[in-house]
């Protein structure tokens, strides 16, 4: 990324009548950058900071580095709300020539959890799966959703090395496809069948660690 943004800092401005010749990248998610990428980050900024401005979207500013924070100026943005997601979809809907249902419209909006991603990614499920739609239309979970409550159900079912290992191999592959760990951690059952307390504890700590590995670059 940090090539990336010299490469686009260094080469000359397209429209040389522009009122402003500096040019805008948008790193998107950027909490989940490493600590030494967010370091890298910083000296590029201050670096390039005639002809670049960087936009950067997180979910929390809990995980950006304090140096960054303190260079930027931050903006919050609430979610959407569910009648803004119905809008989207309706306009998705119609670009794409989809049947306008305004009721399972307010379905998605408010099984998404006021996620416009996942509201569009839903949206998508359910007309690539059926050819006629209607208000009572099933919604099917995202494919990854599936899997983290499949593994849940696994992890719950059977205590054992081997299907420790079963496991291992469906998280790497969650987390190859941009799936956070804290996101998986989150949805499905798997903290639904934590019922003891010192389960609970293990499983913050194991998450911990985890996220501290993903910040140094290290593997499990």
């Amino acid at each position: 990324m940090q090539d990336l943004l010299k490469e686009v800092a260094q080469t000359q401005q397209v429209d040389l009548a522009a009122r402003q010749r500096f040019k805008v990248v948008v790193i998107n998610e950027a909490d989940h950058l490493t600590r030494d990428a967010q370091a890298a980050l910083r000296r590029t900024m201050e670096k390039y900071s005639p002809n670049l401005r960087l936009i950067l979207i997180a979910n929390s500013t809990s995980n950006i580095i304090a140096p960054i924070r303190s260079r930027t100026l931050l903006v919050r943005v609430a979610a959407p709300s569910e009648d803004e997601i119905c809008e989207v979809l309706k306009s998705v809907g119609q670009k794409e020539r989809f049947t306008d249902v305004d009721m399972l419209n307010k379905r998605i909006a408010k099984e998404s959890g006021r996620n416009l991603r996942r509201a569009l990614l839903m949206y998508e499920a359910v007309h690539a799966q059926n050819e006629v739609v209607s208000e009572k239309t099933s919604i099917p979970p995202p494919d990854w959703e599936a899997l983290i409550s499949q593994i849940a159900d696994e992890i719950i079912a059977e205590h054992t090395p081997a299907r420790i290992l079963q496991v291992r191999a469906k998280l790497y592959d969650l987390l190859t496809h941009c799936i956070p760990a804290t996101v998986i951690l989150k949805v499905g059952k798997i903290s639904k069948g934590i019922k003891r307390e010192t389960d609970s504890v293990r499983l913050l700590h194991g998450s911990s660690s985890r996220r501290l590995m993903m910040h140094s670059n290290q593997k499990l």
